[in-house]
């Protein structure tokens, strides 16, 4: 029997039982095969799936809406990139050392507290405070300090637009006129980008001596020209908030809000957190279930929005809260802004009502990490990193990582049905004491990279390498409770380096300055996961931008 007499159902049948790497090899073994994998999203979807293969997509996009043709090309550039990050020394393709071009405070300054912020020496004055990074790695979308908000082009190293409209005036305080507090990005397409900006636009004094604070949200098109390397601004909306923020997320047409609230009782201040949703086409706000907790953490994804709520006893849920039937056409740059005047008759509700496993680590609280990537499938992983203070060392650092596969949203057929329990892996990552190195979580939670200062190597110029290393969530045995017998020391618990280290042309000056904390030259680290471009941002200002896959986005 030939290939070309077996049915096509019964090929797409036994390929969606293979992993990607696989399925990318069996396309190349014959014309049926490829001809296969070229015209059927299915010969893909189940390996991608199963693979947690992120394909290199500008925006949150279902597979099931993806061209095949689309499906085969992005498959194949995210395996390469896959490939290579799990091989024993993965390989840098390019790098960029990017130097910050705004003036460092004096070697031998102390310290000088600036408003809310601290000067450390040899530190620019208008520091990184919050950044995005393109999908395709390409552009970085900074907010400093002295909040103004700038375009930088990964590539050539240069700020191609910068708003200093919210730029705050010398001598500032902790409550500005037009202070941005916070903002969210959604990338619509290759060139197309939405931003949100919450900032403060007026502060006064009640008689009795209290801050009132007025805040607004801005919404703002930015489109990108990669060949002219510049950048265009367009003002869509604005409106007031009522309310202090404390996070936002941007998906789509909705805004989501973190409302800040403080309470006082016999222990001091207890922080609570409600959610507001709003369409900023029409300035609509959504009602959103009463049984949706308060949060500390969120995500929003094109069909639904998770959460991390806290309960009254102050125990942790994983919420899903669905706000759409479906998405095919969600971030359609097209027909984003056509708001219909027809409202649909769907209301948000809650799809996953999870308890977090009981766990002996205490949380910090306010390192958390959100981790999850969007497939339009309605199971699907969310990871949870958490960190927390030491358990067997009270010096120490680590973290709880939380594997949920929970159900992510139903179609609008299917009857309603909460679902309160699904499966949880329990993973701990250990951090040994001092400053010498930290992790990132990247990949939606999958994969983690080490930043380690070496202080028993240095060159001629006496500068140290910063070593980079990086270990996948597979790699690390999850937690089983309750277990009397588990041992949770941090010697034989989690992970400290792992063989795979990645090359890495970093080399830091910051061992000469007596005023920086021994190793403490990291100020930031982050991978973009679709196109595995590693930013590093260091204390005196430096960027580095290291490629470890190819950029661009289909």
């Amino acid at each position: 029997m030939s290939l070309s007499s077996i049915p096509s159902e019964l090929i797409l049948e036994i390929v969606g039982y293979l992993d990607v790497q696989s399925v990318i090899c069996l396309c190349q073994t014959s014309t049926t095969f490829r001809m296969l994998s070229k015209t059927s999203r299915m010969f893909w979807i189940p390996s991608i799936i199963r693979s947690e293969l992120i394909l290199p997509f500008a925006n949150h996009q279902s597979l099931s809406s993806c061209d095949p043709l689309k499906l085969h090309f992005a498959t194949h550039q995210a395996a390469l990139r896959e490939r290579n990050i799990l091989s024993l020394k993965p390989r840098i393709l390019s790098y960029k050392r990017i130097t910050w071009p705004f003036p460092v405070t004096k070697p031998d300054s102390v310290d000088q507290d600036a408003g809310e912020y601290i000067l450390r020496s040899g530190s620019p004055l208008d520091e990184i405070n919050s950044y995005y990074v393109h999908p395709s790695g390409t552009w970085m979308f900074l907010l400093s300090t002295e909040n103004i908000f700038r375009v930088l082009h990964l590539e050539t190293g240069h700020i191609v637009w910068a708003n200093a409209q919210y730029r705050h005036p010398p001598g500032f305080s902790l409550v500005t006129e037009r202070s941005v507090e916070v903002f969210a990005m959604d990338f619509i397409t290759d060139s197309r980008v939405i931003l949100a900006l919450v900032f403060v636009v007026q502060a006064a004094a009640t008689p009795n001596g209290e801050i009132t604070w007025h805040r607004k949200y801005k919404i703002m098109q930015l489109d990108l020209a990669p060949l002219s390397i510049s950048v265009e601004s367009t003002d869509i909306t604005q409106d007031f908030l009522p309310f202090e923020v404390e996070t936002v997320e941007l998906c789509g047409p909705y805004i989501f809000f973190l409302e800040r609230n403080k309470t006082w009782d016999s222990n001091g201040p207890i922080m609570s957190h409600k959610l507001h949703m709003i369409d900023w086409r029409d300035g609509r706000k959504l009602d959103l279930p009463s049984s949706l907790l308060p949060a500390r953490k969120i995500g929003a994804y094109p069909t639904y929005l998770i959460s991390i709520g806290i309960t009254p006893e102050n125990t942790k849920k994983l919420q899903v809260l669905q706000y759409a039937a479906k998405a095919d056409d969600f971030h359609d740059a097209k027909d984003l802004f056509h708001h219909s005047d027809d409202k649909s008759d769907w209301t948000p509700c809650l799809v996953a009502n999870v308890d977090f496993p009981p766990s002996p680590m205490r949380d910090s609280s306010s390192e958390i990490k959100l981790c999850h990537h969007y497939t339009g499938n309605p199971k699907g992983t969310v990871r949870i990193c958490i960190r927390n203070r030491g358990l067997a060392v009270d010096s120490g650092w680590s973290s709880s990582n939380f594997t949920f596969t929970v159900d992510l949203f139903r179609s609008s057929s299917e009857e309603y049905s909460l679902a309160t329990s699904c499966e949880i892996a329990h993973r701990l990552v250990w951090e040994h004491e001092g400053l010498s190195h930290f992790y990132e979580v990247f990949g939606a939670g999958k994969y983690f990279v080490w930043w380690r200062f070496d202080h028993d190597s240095k060159d001629e110029e006496d500068q140290h390498p910063i070593r980079l290393f990086t270990t996948t969530i597979d790699d690390i045995e999850p937690i089983i409770y309750p277990d009397s017998s588990i041992d949770l020391n941090p010697e034989t618990v989690g992970v400290n380096y792992p063989s795979r280290e990645l090359e890495s042309p970093i080399k830091s000056k910051g061992a000469q300055d007596p005023h920086v904390p021994n190793g403490h030259v990291v100020a930031s680290g982050d991978v973009q996961s679709t196109s595995a471009v590693a930013i590093v941002t260091m204390t005196y200002g430096d960027i580095w931008v290291l490629r470890y896959g190819h950029t661009g986005v289909f």
